[in-house]
């Protein structure tokens, strides 16, 4: 019998850097921002990692602006050749503490599936003690799976 392998959310070394930078600059408080990459046949690559900062962010709560979202992906993806598979992929933010998704994490990743068609990330970022953490979490139409992350080393 064949065995399946877990899809998994692939993140570069770039925006790993990224995604670090963001979260260190923003502690105590949680940031976030949206995944730009592609799909792959076993998940989906992510190449970059824009912020989307949100001013009232707190300790405990992150809430993305649609419209700098979307300004952002624009600005991104404006340059690109016409045959470039980079595009939108997903969200991330960050949590004060290493903790998986909240329902409400789920939930919205969920909702964004459905309305896109899916499937996209949720990659959560946490950074304590100089401990840097990612999980992910992959969503479609109809399911949500939680999935590893693999780093470019």
């Amino acid at each position: 019998m064949k065995r399946r392998s877990i899809p998994h959310i692939e993140v570069a070394l770039t925006a790993n850097a990224d995604l670090r930078a963001a979260v260190r600059a923003a502690l105590p408080n949680e940031t976030g921002g949206i995944l730009l990459g592609w799909r792959t046949a076993s998940g989906l690559f992510v190449g970059q990692a824009a912020e989307v900062p949100d001013p009232d962010a707190t300790t405990h709560r992150y809430e993305r602006n649609f419209a700098s979202a979307k300004e952002m992906l624009q600005a991104a993806l404006a340059n690109q050749p016409s045959d470039s598979l980079l595009g939108y992929v997903g969200e991330w933010h960050s949590h004060p503490a290493p903790v998986a998704a909240s329902n409400a994490d789920l939930r919205w990743i969920r909702h964004l599936a459905r309305d896109l068609g899916g499937p996209i990330a949720l990659v959560i970022a946490s950074l304590t003690a100089d401990t840097w953490r990612l999980s992910g979490t992959l969503a479609g139409r109809f399911r949500t799976q939680t999935t590893v992350i693999k780093d470019q080393t």
